[in-house]
């Protein structure tokens, strides 16, 4: 089966609606706007879900031939919290700047043919990125292997380029609080080649669980599973992530990236059950996460133990133990890692 009929099939399931067929076209039109949308959705989420479309037209001017392929971010059925949450990402989004942040095209006000949905609702309107995210390319790849240099460099690279987007984003007041690698954009080149990969930039996506956000829409009840959250926002309603938690699951992908691993799954049986509950009340009850090095060993004594120092700061379960800034966490590693 593939991924996009699993999301279909989960949707589905949630909602007990039927997605129309693949021979079919979603319509989602307003006064002065046309989308077509195949209906091949290729993310869901806990309030949405994202649709890619070839284009879109606004007062009968076609756009799409300008930009590309788009994608649609649109509200999850019979959820009426989600129907608030994309006028309130979109506006934060629209007053951040940065290149490693995806800025959305547009925010429409549409009437939804689909699921039977009453009355308009907000649609964000984003650029396609043709490059996979961490996940895939992890999936397919596997984590990034340190002795090899072209793969040392593309993982210090986005690491870097995380970091500093992170620091930005805090510096703007704002706590991402969804750091996943299903939400992190590298631009790969071919990992096979003699040369270093050039990755023009790694981009983040995905606001809907910040702390402007979360502000914006009552959303108190709503219990977030997020594999990378910290201990202390995880499993709980209400409340807020911040800068401190964002740097907390920045620390935790870095550790997937280096081992393959999930810092809190030492043989990975709770990552492959797909019960992420499961591993974050582990991530809760432990007394700290597994050591790098039961999955990452160096034949550098001192490299190890700088890695443990590293990680053992990032993800402490105490956020007053933990590194400050995202960015001062890339300079360490690319301290280490490149001598």
């Amino acid at each position: 089966m593939s991924e996009s009929a699993q999301i279909i099939g989960r949707i589905e399931k949630d909602t007990g609606l039927k997605f129309p067929g693949d021979n079919h076209f979603w319509d989602v039109a307003s006064a002065d706007l046309f989308y077509a949308f195949i209906p091949r959705p290729i993310a869901y989420g806990g309030f949405s879900f994202i649709l890619k479309g070839d284009g879109y037209e606004r007062n009968g001017h076609s756009i799409g031939n300008d930009i590309g392929p788009v994608a649609a971010k649109i509200p999850k059925p019979n959820n009426t919290v989600s129907k608030g949450i994309l006028r309130h990402e979109y506006q934060l989004l629209a007053g951040l700047d940065h290149p490693g942040i995806i800025q959305p095209l547009d925010l429409l006000r549409a009437e939804l043919g689909y699921f039977q949905m009453q009355g308009s609702v907000d649609v964000m309107v984003m650029p396609w990125i043709q490059a996979p995210n961490l996940y895939e390319r992890m999936k397919q790849i596997g984590h990034f292997d340190i002795s090899n240099p072209v793969e040392l460099h593309a993982f210090l690279t986005i690491a870097s380029q995380l970091g500093d987007t992170l620091d930005y984003t805090h510096s703007q007041g704002v706590a991402w609080g969804d750091a996943s690698t299903t939400n992190i954009f590298p631009h790969f080149s071919n990992l096979n080649s003699d040369h270093p990969e050039q990755i023009a930039h790694t981009m983040i996506a995905d606001f809907g669980r910040s702390d402007y956000v979360q502000q914006s829409v009552i959303i108190e009840e709503t219990v977030f599973i997020g594999r990378y959250d910290a201990p202390e926002v995880a499993l709980k309603p209400g409340v807020l992530p911040t800068p401190s938690s964002d740097i907390y699951s920045f620390g935790a992908i870095l550790y997937e990236m280096l081992t393959g691993w999930h810092p809190n799954d030492p043989d990975g049986s709770l990552v492959n059950s797909g019960k992420d509950i499961f591993l974050l009340n582990k991530m809760l009850n432990d007394a700290t996460h597994t050591p790098i090095s039961t999955h990452l060993r160096t034949s550098s004594t001192q490299l190890n133990r700088d890695l443990e120092a590293i990680f053992a700061g990032v993800l402490a379960k105490d956020p007053d133990e933990r590194y400050t800034s995202a960015g001062e966490v890339a300079n360490d590693l690319i301290s280490v890692l490149s001598n």
